[in-house]
């Protein structure tokens, strides 16, 4: 069968478009959970840098432990070395941006109301480079959750134009990768995910004796789970990628903001504004609806593969 032939296959229809929808959600879920880990439980101020390097060598340690034991260079044996190189380098691009944001003056908020335009470029661009078209409902659920992410964050004012393009570079960085995934689906999903921790392992090793504090035990232990539930979350994401055309699982993303908004209200110890309420029903009923609707769209034509 041809990649384009199998392409059509994984779609699998209603039921391929609802298994990568709910292998969406679970990446999102875990990537929450990952969130709030590094804001709510370490210790000690560590550098971006260290909670990189550490969370992708334990990702490496797991994929190798899970699925390279016998045989570890299997892990490294791609046609497409260059895309999994550049996909890897977009996971360390993604959050730098994010940091770097918030370090030239804008808020979370800003940049979690910014970075939700996500679904729509990730539209856009499986629509651009692998000619998966997707149904206007589809297009335009990216639109209204990317509005009602807005309105949950509150503020999309930017303070300058280095924190606005910073914040937008963060979402391009996102929506390349999960494209890319999708791009490398006739790869191993072991060595597609050990190439996503191995360059980012290699290009932040040598920076370790500038930047390392020695973790305790607690904070070990958090960092350990940070790389867990991080290889859990892109196994989950390599599944969604694989099931069905990139365009299904795009607005099953903004369930990281549903997670992530409950989060701050548990944090805070009250109710969400009805505003962030508002915001919240929306994406609700809009996840509801596409995962209602799946079950009735039909593929559009055009979703042979492309390359990135």
């Amino acid at each position: 069968m041809t990649v384009a032939g199998d392409s059509l296959r994984l779609v699998g229809g209603g039921a391929g478009m609802r298994r990568a929808m709910a292998w969406a959600i679970v990446f999102a879920v875990l990537w929450a959970g990952l969130e709030g880990l590094l804001v709510e439980r370490l210790h000690k101020p560590y550098s971006f840098l260290q909670i990189e390097w550490c969370r992708f060598a334990v990702h490496l340690g797991l994929v190798v432990l899970i699925w390279g034991r016998r045989a570890p260079g299997r892990l490294l044996r791609t046609t497409r070395p260059a895309s999994q190189i550049g996909r890897s380098l977009l996971m360390l691009a993604m959050p730098s941006a994010l940091l770097m944001a918030i370090l030239h003056g804008a808020s979370h908020g800003f940049v979690w109301s910014v970075f939700w335009i996500a679904p729509a470029l990730v539209i856009g661009l499986a629509w651009l480079f692998l000619k998966e078209r997707p149904p206007l409902s589809v297009s335009a659920a990216s639109i209204v959750g990317a509005v009602a992410a807005a309105v949950i964050f509150g503020e999309v004012r930017p303070l300058s134009h280095a924190t606005l393009a910073l914040a937008l570079a963060a979402a391009l960085s996102f929506s390349l990768y999960v494209v890319m995934t999708r791009t490398l689906r006739a790869e191993r999903p072991e060595v597609n995910l050990a190439y996503v921790a191995l360059p980012v392992f290699i290009v932040l090793t040598p920076v370790m004796p500038v930047v390392w504090m020695r973790p305790d035990a607690h904070d070990a232990v958090v960092l350990t789970l940070v790389g867990a539930l991080g290889l859990g979350a892109l196994y989950a994401l390599e599944r969604a990628c694989r099931a069905a055309p990139a365009w299904t699982s795009a607005s099953a993303f903004f369930t990281q903001a549903l997670c992530v908004a409950s989060l701050i209200m548990i944090a805070s110890e009250g109710p969400p504004s009805v505003r962030a309420a508002t915001g919240m029903a929306v994406i609700l009923i809009l996840l509801g609806a596409l995962w209602l609707g799946a079950a009735r769209i039909t593929p559009p034509d055009g979703v042979a593969p492309g390359r990135v």
